[in-house]
């Protein structure tokens, strides 16, 4: 029996297993039957658009030398489908019914179009988390699609700010109801957007918070002038807080300017209290003292384990800072921070 050595495998077999060839000089190829049908399918796997036109190209080569062959054939295969399809009715009836939409979709595209559009408006209102993670994620960590979401929001940031006001302006309570609930909700996500936008610009960021308390700082002296200004008057006839605020409660004004005008004349009163505090404080240090002294003993007195807790962790932490003083401090249960 002849031989044959596989370039491939390195092994010796039977010209058998060798597949024919009209190129070499035995008439067999130099890969085995085995070796050649691996090499076959991992180029046809790297290779696909290759084979798929090889594919198509032999196909209409058949299709144009032998046309009676190929009508036999589709023959052959629609005579099998309808008698397949005889055993089947519910088979007919359900490729009819899609043979029948086929053609009603293209008649009218519009009517399908709304359909489909409320299906997926529909979809995406049962799946919102979801679908919110997978953009996120995607807009994570695919660049391209982040540039074209930027790009999008740069075109559509003047319709989305006129579409805003326009419903603020439409309901005003029920606009600020509904962002008082979306702010505590999303409390944490917008306080690390913020911190986020501070170490990416910090100079942005400031000039963008200075210019949003001027706005604040605007709208609160435009709402309590009146207010401020009838308290000043009183101030000056008559000099008592209390009648004033009771004068500025009897007036005809609405339950925010009243409360506005309340909040007012609290801040006054507290000021000039802590006015008051401090002048005692430069007169009479000595008292000052002593009452801070008494307060500290009660407070280490009620929270004397948290202390002790906290200073023993802080020493675990750093012992070289505590070593000095541990023994003294410890044992009065201070606060060392």
């Amino acid at each position: 029996m002849k031989t044959k050595l596989c370039r491939k495998c390195g092994d010796e077999k039977s010209l058998d297993e060798f597949s024919k060839s009209k190129t070499t000089k035995d008439g067999r190829y130099s890969l085995c039957k085995k070796c050649k049908s691996a090499y076959k399918k991992k180029h046809k796997a790297k290779n696909p658009g290759r084979y798929l036109a090889l594919n198509e190209g032999c196909r209409k080569r058949y299709e144009a030398r032998h046309p009676d062959r190929v009508k036999a054939q589709q023959r052959k295969a629609d005579e099998k489908r309808r008698a397949r399809d005889a055993c089947d009715p519910p088979k007919i009836k359900a490729r009819q019914a899609r043979e029948a939409k086929r053609k009603d979709r293209a008649l009218h595209p519009e009517k399908y179009k709304a359909r489909d559009r409320k299906k997926a408006n529909a979809y995406r209102a049962k799946n919102r988390e979801k679908l919110n993670a997978q953009q996120r994620d995607r807009y994570a960590n695919d660049p391209v699609f982040r540039a074209k979401e930027l790009e999008r929001d740069k075109r559509r940031r003047p319709q989305y700010r006129e579409a805003y006001r326009k419903r603020r302006n439409q309901n005003p309570e029920g606009f600020r109801a509904k962002q008082r609930v979306y702010d505590a909700k999303n409390r944490e996500r917008h306080n690390a957007q913020q911190r986020l936008y501070r170490v990416r610009d910090p100079e942005k960021y400031r000039a963008r918070s200075r210019k949003y308390r001027q706005q604040k700082k605007a709208e609160k002296l435009r709402l309590i002038l009146p207010i401020a200004l009838d308290i000043l008057r009183d101030e000056l006839v008559k000099g008592d807080h209390e009648e004033k605020l009771e004068k500025v409660r009897a007036q005809d004004r609405t339950q925010d300017t009243a409360l506005l005008g309340a909040r007012y004349f609290e801040k006054i009163k507290a000021r000039q209290e802590r006015e008051a505090r401090k002048k005692d404080k430069a007169l009479h240090p000595e008292k000052y003292e002593r009452q801070e002294r008494e307060y500290q003993k009660a407070y280490y007195a009620a929270n004397r384990k948290k202390i002790l807790a906290k200073a023993k962790a802080d020493y675990a932490k750093n012992p070289e800072k505590y070593r000095a003083y541990q023994k003294k401090h410890l044992a009065k249960g201070f606060d060392h921070d």
